[in-house]
């Protein structure tokens, strides 16, 4: 029994030690020595996408400015789980920047940031000439679409199926 407990240990030991002694030398993602610079980005995609994303952006990153780039990919969650982190984030350093300047921080102000991007009244919808230009726009095109397609079907034109996803 005397030589069991330190073979246990010895062996729990190895166990523990294997991960540290067989891993990389440089984490994924590390900034190489040299003229390298890291961009950090929040997405939700995939591994699959960010891994052709970052050859094309690094080939053209090193093509136009001659430096290598290192692409830091972070994923918080989800597409809402992202806009809540930025908004958060701006928050937060709007609060400081606030502060530090003793400039008036209250409910008003912090609410103006977690507010309902809707409007509140018809008159701010038409008061945003932007958005308006853009309604319009958008419904000149669904007029013109639903008027080709029916032109389409008037003249004997099918439209197309479908496929299944």
């Amino acid at each position: 029994m005397s030589f069991k407990l330190p073979l246990v240990l010895l062996l729990l030991g190895a166990v523990l030690a294997i991960p540290f002694l067989l891993r990389p030398s440089a984490p994924k993602g590390a900034v190489p020595e040299g003229e390298t610079e890291r961009l950090v980005i929040l997405t939700p995609h995939n591994e699959t996408i960010k891994t052709e994303w970052e050859q094309a952006f690094r080939k053209h990153y090193r093509k136009k400015y001659g430096r290598d780039i290192v692409l830091d990919y972070r994923a918080p969650g989800g597409t809402s789980d992202i806009m809540r982190y930025i908004a958060d984030r701006y928050q937060t350093e709007f609060r400081r920047y606030c502060e530090t300047r003793h400039l008036p921080w209250n409910d008003r102000i912090a609410g103006a940031f977690s507010r309902d991007p809707a409007p509140d009244a018809p008159e701010e919808v038409k008061a945003d000439l932007e958005g308006m230009q853009t309604l319009r726009l958008e419904a000149d095109n669904m007029a013109w679409m639903l008027r080709a397609n029916q032109a389409a079907r008037e003249a004997g034109i099918q439209p197309y199926e479908r496929e299944d996803r």
